[in-house]
């Protein structure tokens, strides 16, 4: 019986964390309170770090990279750039790339994200 060789795995890469963004303390909220808002915030931070990583392997899976505005993005083949604030879709999150600017891009990568990485954490995530 022939052994079959094993595959190496890629070691896992880090994913860069986002900057966290935390929400202002309101003046009825205890020490308690304001320090569980701000693990919350934390959380929120490193879940978005998560999807925005997933959400450029599906746009570039898409090919959308191809029309994208940054030219890093399209020299790259591949998405590599994050939301800018001033970007069109910035109130949608800071999880979309930049090369999602219109909403059918975003709701296609949303779905492709949906459908490839199914789970039941996902029911919590709001996009």
């Amino acid at each position: 019986m022939a052994r079959r060789k094993r595959r190496r795995q890629k070691p896992l890469r880090d994913i860069p964390p986002l900057p966290v963004i935390y929400h202002p303390r309101e003046p009825h909220q205890t020490d308690a309170q304001y320090a569980v808002s701000r693990q919350w915030d934390e959380e929120r931070a490193a879940i978005d770090a998560v999807l925005q990583n997933m959400s450029r392997h599906a746009a570039t899976w898409l090919g959308l990279m191809a029309h994208c505005k940054w030219s890093v993005c399209r020299r790259a083949r591949r998405c590599v750039g994050p939301l800018r604030p001033t970007d069109a879709l910035a109130h949608m999150g800071r999880i979309f790339p930049p090369c999602c600017d219109t909403p059918e891009r975003a709701e296609e990568v949303r779905m492709l994200n949906h459908v490839t990485n199914p789970g039941t954490w996902r029911n919590d995530v709001p996009w």
